[in-house]
């Protein structure tokens, strides 16, 4: 049986992914009409593993190195930071801002296959780039099997 065309349902459709982009944006307290916060954004990471570690990499351009926070709590990796907008002179009119400025947090929990004690971090050219080594009862080691 043929599902008969409904309008309303379109846009019911509609105002809940609207509503949802707001909440995003704008943060939830926000929308609420509580309190005016400032809506925080979410730097990408990228995160790959291979044998003998897991890489994880976030895009954090225009910060320098002492505006990141790298912090490790009971197996939770946590990336911090403020990016400021850039001053402005009286005489400067912007036509466009998209670049997006506030505070960030990301946080990450780790696997028990990671050795805490080695994790490594290095920040250049925006990139922040995390180093994850696993222990080494987790690396897969080759075996040799005799052919009978």
């Amino acid at each position: 049986m043929p599902t008969r065309w409904d309008p309303l349902r379109n846009l019911i459709f509609l105002q809940e992914r609207m509503n949802e982009l707001f909440d995003e944006s704008l943060g939830e307290n926000q929308r609420r009409g509580q309190q005016m916060v400032p809506a925080t954004w979410t730097p990408p990471v990228d995160i790959y593993e291979n044998s003998a570690e897991i890489v994880l990499k976030a895009d954090l351009p225009g910060l320098i190195q002492d505006e990141i926070e790298v912090n490790l709590d009971e197996h939770h990796l946590t990336i911090r930071g403020d990016r400021r907008p850039e001053t402005e002179s009286d005489r400067e009119a912007f036509h466009r801002v998209e670049r997006p400025t506030g505070p960030f947090s990301r946080s990450f929990n780790l696997p028990p296959s990671v050795e805490e004690s080695k994790i490594k971090a290095d920040y250049r050219n925006g990139v922040l780039t995390v180093t994850l080594p696993k222990r080494d009862e987790t690396k897969p080691k080759p075996v040799s099997i005799k052919i009978d």
